[in-house]
């Protein structure tokens, strides 16, 4: 089942020219996949407590068509596009205004047993059939990269404590906060002479409250010219919460 809704394009959701980009995007596929599955009981507002369950996001994908302006609403489609009964779901999204596509994306989403500390299936939460629409296909921004892992040569740009503000109720940063830290990584001047029209994000652990993060960034140039940046989010012990590839 595909999930329709309209969302006013407020001053919150946009960058310093006032309009959006992929921050606000990623705000809006987090609406839709919430709206999504409010009405059916499966949202973290009711999983955690009945079944010890909640949603986790593995990794974020997303293609900038048009950075929108606050004059019209945005219009947003989501379905799931993988088969049922696998541990990962992908989540599609597209973004409309004024009937024109301004952004694509894809969110790959799985349910994690909060007391093992470990992925659980679909069928644990008794998650519906009729959510799943693989026959609608996928959104065309490609498959998932193959980030590297491997954060040597990326350089120390800032660092960050996850505090109380970070957290969602799974007791982990919130993965908007990781995106944010992400695009944190670059200045405004350098956004405004080249913004970001690719991301993708990995998450790969869990941040709790009090841990320290250090957000390192490592350029692709060609030619002269910045084409991509891969930026980490790498705690005290060097391992990698979060890895990030933006293209421009």
């Amino acid at each position: 089942m595909a999930f329709y809704f309209e969302h006013p394009l407020d001053f919150r959701m946009t960058d310093p020219d006032c309009r959006c980009g992929v921050r606000g995007y990623i705000e809006l596929f987090e609406l839709g996949a919430t709206e999504a599955v409010h009405g059916y009981d499966m949202g973290n507002d009711v999983l955690p407590y009945k079944f010890g369950i909640g949603w986790i996001f593995a990794r974020y994908k997303l293609r900038v068509l048009e950075k929108a302006g606050v004059e019209a609403p945005l219009e947003e489609t989501t379905w799931i596009s993988s088969k049922p009964h696998r541990r990962f779901i992908n989540r599609e999204f597209e973004i409309v205004q004024s009937g024109r596509p301004v952004c694509l994306g894809r969110l790959e989403c799985c349910f994690f047993d909060l007391k093992r500390q470990k992925i659980t299936t679909p069928d644990a939460v008794n998650f519906p059939d009729e959510l799943y629409e693989p026959e609608r296909g996928v959104t065309d921004i490609g498959p998932y990269l193959r980030l590297d892992r491997d954060p040597s040569g990326a350089v120390s740009v800032f660092s960050h404590e996850v505090r109380f503000s970070d957290l969602d109720n799974n007791g982990h940063m919130n993965n908007l906060h990781y995106g944010n830290l992400v695009m944190s990584a670059f200045t405004r001047q350098e956004l405004d002479e080249h913004y970001v029209r690719d991301l993708e994000i990995h998450f790969l652990s869990q941040c709790r409250e009090f841990e320290k993060l250090e957000i390192r960034r490592r350029d692709v140039v060609e030619e002269g010219r910045l084409v991509a940046s891969d930026v980490y989010l790498v705690n005290p012990e060097g391992v990698v919460a979060c890895r990030a590839r933006a293209g421009f």
